[in-house]
């Protein structure tokens, strides 16, 4: 149980690395209708596979916006499966008709946050939404999607924080890291599925620490913008508080974090790499 001080020093820690990386927490976003639609992107991934590093990198750069997770759009699902499907068909609305306005809804919340932040295009970070490609796809047929993964095995050790935590998504199996590791494999099945896509630019989290300048200029070209020193330098830079934790906000270079998971038994090691080995070794990962 959870006492009254330990949530008073929660708060506490929470306020001085805002405090500590000039976070904010509240972004007041003046409301405007935008005519022409900002470029979109969203970052594709697995929790904990480094998307916040990437999210403060390209909100440093001065022409992008990338706000901490929306999480709304998931709730769009529902538009497009039976009973509501049918009943707005029945008043008039096809499929198509309701993603437009579905996407002119989203547009009016994310631009007007980028145009808050004085920048020109925004590039969603919301790990949730691996599980909702297909609404993403519908709703925003002109995104880009950034596809990020992790070595499977460093990132089952983070999520569960080495398996204390338990993930809040159900996966059927004996024990927590089963999970974690069923977990990894299903959802990094459906980004694998759009690597081919021309939409999609893959990047490994092992790779844009070993060679930020490299990776982050190939992705830039591919989005279509100039590079910016900025995005290396994104610890000197205000990013709006999401869902991060404040060691994460105190991130101040990319450093990876790999290899923890070796402090794990080795037929733990080895029963988890039989779960994930096969999207594992497609991304270039071993163990």
């Amino acid at each position: 149980m959870v006492t009254s001080a330990s949530k008073w020093l929660n708060l506490a820690r929470t306020g001085y690395g805002a405090l500590r990386k000039h976070r904010t927490t509240v972004r007041v976003a003046q409301p405007t209708e935008f005519i022409e639609r900002m470029p979109q992107a969203f970052i594709l991934a697995n929790y904990r596979a480094g998307t916040t590093l990437l999210r403060y990198a390209l909100d440093s750069h001065p022409r992008i916006a990338c706000p901490p997770e929306s999480d709304f759009i998931q709730l769009f699902d529902g538009f497009f499966t039976d009973p509501a499907q049918a009943s707005l068909q029945s008043l008039g609305y096809d499929p198509d008709h309701v993603a437009r306005k579905l996407e002119d809804l989203s547009r009016y919340f994310l631009e007007n946050y980028t145009n808050s932040s004085g920048k020109v295009r925004w590039v969603d970070k919301s790990p949730r939404y691996v599980d909702h490609i297909e609404t993403l796809e519908r709703v925003f047929p002109e995104a880009k999607f950034i596809a990020l993964h992790r070595h499977p095995l460093d990132q089952i050790y983070s999520l569960t924080k080495g398996g204390s935590f338990d993930p809040f998504h159900p996966e059927s199996g004996e024990d927590l890291l089963t999970r974690a590791a069923l977990l990894w494999s299903r959802r990094t099945r459906e980004i694998i599925k759009r690597h081919d896509a021309d939409n999609t630019f893959m990047l490994r989290y092992e790779d844009l620490c070993l060679a930020p300048r490299l990776q982050l200029a190939a992705l830039l070209e591919w989005l279509g913008e100039d590079w910016s020193e900025n995005v290396l330098q994104f610890h000197k830079y205000t990013h709006d508080a999401g869902k991060e934790s404040v060691r994460v906000q105190g991130t101040t270079g990319f450093v990876a974090s790999s290899g923890r998971y070796r402090s794990w038994p080795e037929d733990q090691i080895s029963t988890l790499w039989n779960i994930v080995e096969d999207e594992a070794r497609l991304l270039g990962y071993h163990v």
